[in-house]
């Protein structure tokens, strides 16, 4: 995210297309990790809790 090349003017819009849906990608890939997590700590935590 911090290559502000494809951010210039002339950067072709295929170019800047191409970022933007790799950075896309990469937030959607991080927010179902931070999910999957979340959704096994509170699995964890209410399983804890039914035993006592």
């Amino acid at each position: 995210m911090s290559d502000h090349q494809d951010d210039s003017p002339d950067a072709p819009a295929a170019a800047v297309s191409a970022a933007l849906t790799e950075q896309m990608l990469h937030l959607l890939n991080r927010f179902h990790e931070e999910r999957r997590k979340l959704e096994q700590r509170t699995f964890r935590f209410y399983e804890d809790d039914e035993e006592g």
